[in-house]
């Protein structure tokens, strides 16, 4: 891929750090957006799948282990494919991260009557129904899932490896 890309750049007059910068920053861009792409078709078939917060910020990929995208399913993402990727009854009954709430109530459904479209019963104080709330030990520091290092790696690791690759070209 790289040597395609540095042979188009380099036939339209592009210098070789010219190049280097256009592949870091496509690089860089792509691995931001991705998670802004890759989940709003599945965010449309939760309740307030768009604002799904866990340890306080944000959560895109609701059933992923990355906040941004891809990479394995969290229990929540296993249960929603096995439901088809559809809300339902049973999905929204269940219990995915076994924190004592269901996924209706985590996510503002907990009558489980939400039809795609609607706006859900409460679309305040959404929580993640695939990881258990972020809580806090006996001398009050946070315990974790660990889940922030999972998506810092995630979106950091690619960035890496192209900015290694810059160096070594």
């Amino acid at each position: 891929f790289f040597s395609a890309l540095s042979e188009c750049l380099f036939f339209f007059g592009l210098r070789m750090s010219t190049m280097r910068r256009i592949v870091i920053v496509a690089t860089v861009a792509l691995c931001l957006l991705e998670g802004a792409i890759a989940h709003q078709s599945f965010q449309s078939k939760l309740p307030n799948g768009n604002a799904v917060v866990h340890d306080g910020s944000p959560w895109p990929a609701v059933g992923h282990n990355s906040r941004y995208s891809g990479g394995a399913r969290n229990q929540f993402g296993k249960d929603f494919k096995d439901a088809g990727f559809k809300w339902g009854k049973t999905l929204c009954e269940k219990d995915s991260d076994g924190d004592g709430k269901s996924n209706g109530e985590e996510l503002g459904d907990p009558a489980c009557v939400w039809t795609e479209g609607d706006t859900p019963t409460r679309t305040t104080d959404i929580t993640h129904p695939g990881f258990p709330p972020v809580s806090l030990t006996s001398d009050g520091s946070a315990t974790s899932d660990g889940s922030a290092l999972r998506t810092s790696t995630a979106v950091l690791a690619p960035m890496l490896l192209v900015w290694c690759w810059c160096i070594l070209v």
